[in-house]
């Protein structure tokens, strides 16, 4: 019986993953207000993740590391005492690189200052998690990656001295998807207030996500040109454990 408990609650943890996968950051937030208080026990709970992205991509001439921001939504399901199943919907990931060489020809007009190339991601990773104790657990799995957008941003001036900022879509010089192993070691902490006896579960990480394949379609990049990324971030889960619950 208890099994049979178990493989529901993955089946409908996926489930409700992928109906998550083609809903906005908007529609997000009012899934949240209107399922996780309901998803919000020790067994299976939602939460809001964020995190700071810091990546680079590899063979990239001149490239260095370019900081972004990263969003999403995170379901975990309780498979025993200390394993657990934590699919993820993120479609906010910021990447790519600064101080590059321009992917795309500029105008002859015009002077180039500095180059950084922006890639937007939804990711969606599908971590198991192992609890090492109560409050420090680690956790590693698969990624799938889409490319929504990718932009070359061009600091620089034109001949007649005004400064500006050129915009060039640069998304044909990429792959649509990017496959990555994610590993993450996180620690929960428990926030209480001085004046109420209720607490908060906060949810601190650091992951690293190496790239497992080259991003780019030509060599304008660089050979074999793989993206990686190291986040730190914060999630704060919808959970109810049994002291609140009483």
């Amino acid at each position: 019986m208890k099994t049979k408990r178990v493989l529901l609650k993955i089946t409908f943890t996926l489930l409700l993953q992928l109906g998550v996968w083609g809903i906005c950051s908007g529609q997000v937030a009012i899934l949240l207000l209107l399922f996780g208080d309901q998803l919000a026990s020790e067994e299976l709970h939602l939460s809001v993740d964020g995190a700071i992205n810091i990546s680079n991509i590899s063979n990239l001439d001149q490239g260095s590391t370019f900081y972004g921001l990263n969003f999403g939504l995170g379901l975990h399901a309780k498979l025993s005492d200390r394993w657990q199943l934590n699919p993820q919907f993120r479609p906010l990931s910021q990447k790519g690189a600064r101080n590059t060489q321009p992917l795309v020809d500029l105008p002859t007009e015009f002077s180039e200052h500095k180059t950084k190339v922006k890639l937007n991601y939804i990711e969606i990773p599908v971590m198991i998690r192992y609890s090492v104790t109560p409050d420090f657990f680690i956790a590693i799995g698969p990624q799938i990656s889409f490319l929504t957008s990718a932009n070359q941003f061009t600091d620089g001036s034109y001949n007649n001295g005004s400064d500006a900022t050129l915009r060039i879509n640069v998304q044909k010089f990429f792959k649509t998807i990017d496959y990555s192993f994610p590993i993450e070691a996180g620690y929960w902490l428990e926030l209480k207030s001085k004046n109420s006896t209720s607490t908060m579960n906060v949810n601190l990480f650091a992951r690293y996500c190496p790239g497992l394949m080259a991003i780019n379609k030509n060599d304008k990049l660089g050979m074999d040109s793989k993206v990686s990324t190291f986040q730190i971030g914060v999630s704060f889960p919808f959970i109810k454990t049994q002291a609140s619950i009483q």
